[in-house]
């Protein structure tokens, strides 16, 4: 199967020589997401919970 890059300046930037996500088939794999605020760049306040939140946005 065939892996596509997933790239998007609408989520944080990756850190490091990885990419934000992979698709192979209809599958997207992503990993080491962060709670960064892609308009800041940084962490957001409020715990893990918040954080968690902006893990799911930054993935939509």
């Amino acid at each position: 199967m065939k892996i596509k890059k997933i790239n998007t300046e609408k989520a944080p930037k990756a850190i490091g020589p990885y990419v934000q996500a992979n698709k192979v088939g209809e599958l997207i794999f992503c990993s080491g997401q962060l709670g960064i605020n892609p308009e800041t760049g940084k962490l957001v306040d409020g715990g893990v919970l918040e954080e968690a939140k902006q893990v799911f946005k930054n993935i939509q």
